[in-house]
């Protein structure tokens, strides 16, 4: 399925509400709309614009749309934040970014990244889906990074770490040198970004060997296991006051 079936099927399977006055309608494809928001919000801060619903209401997938107005040179000026309202909207939302700037691309995202939306969109019924919990293999993960630095001389582990006071200057620094971020990549650093992580995400450079460590290029994210996400990875450390190591592959392809 490509990217307009994909956005046709998610219309066609559930009902977007505005909850914005001077918005009377509000589709999928809102990035056409973000200089909109962008200018009318911009000291909001937060703002919720739309609530999202499946239209099979015994599925009960419910969850609301905010703009949120804070810009970051070369990543974005404003973003949307899907935050869910019921269990199921919560299922919807596990193991995937919950952040984007484009929502027609977010929505094709998903699409390719959510069981639950895949099962939802081809069954229409998704309670009688097995919840699965990925607690252990990712207690399992960070063990690993335990051992791996127990077992490495002090100057060795200190030569790996970079300094979290410079997080955003790296990331700024990533965006300069880089070529242009895919909308993954940007979902993944502006939830970088976002304070909630600050004891969360330690970035380390390319010397790092750790087991467990999400690795972002220009063009994607990837975390080097099979059955858990970076996104899996984030929120039970933010949850469990974990650490999670990141390394910001700069590949100087502006510079060449």
């Amino acid at each position: 399925m490509d990217k307009k079936q994909c956005i046709d099927v998610v219309t066609q399977n559930f009902i977007i509400e505005s909850t914005v006055n001077t918005l009377k309608y509000v589709d999928f494809e809102m990035k056409s709309h973000m200089l909109f928001y962008r200018d009318m919000f911009r000291n909001a801060g937060k703002i919720k614009i739309a609530t999202v619903k499946s239209k099979a209401i015994g599925n009960d997938i419910v969850f609301h749309i905010y703009f949120i107005s804070d810009e970051f040179n070369g990543l974005c000026n404003g973003y949307f934040k899907m935050e869910p309202e019921s269990s199921n909207g919560k299922k919807l939302f596990e193991g995937v970014s919950r952040i984007t700037t484009d929502l027609a691309e977010y929505f094709y995202y998903l699409y390719r990244n959510s069981e639950f939306l895949k099962v939802y969109l081809v069954s229409l019924n998704v309670n009688s889906m097995e919840e699965i919990s990925k607690d252990n293999e990712i207690e399992e993960a960070l063990k690993e990074n335990r051992i791996s630095i127990s077992n490495m001389e002090m100057d060795e582990f200190k030569s790996i770490l970079l300094d979290r006071k410079f997080v955003k200057k790296y990331i700024s620094n990533f965006l300069r040198i880089n070529e242009k971020p895919t909308e993954e990549v940007k979902m993944f650093l502006i939830n970088m970004l976002n304070e909630s992580y600050d004891k969360n995400v330690c970035l380390v450079n390319n010397m790092c060997k750790l087991n467990t460590l999400i690795k972002v290029s220009f063009d994607k994210v990837a975390l080097n296991k099979n059955n858990i996400t970076p996104y899996d990875l984030l929120e039970y450390s933010r949850e469990n006051g974990k650490i999670v190591y990141v390394n910001l592959d700069f590949s100087f392809k502006r510079w060449r």
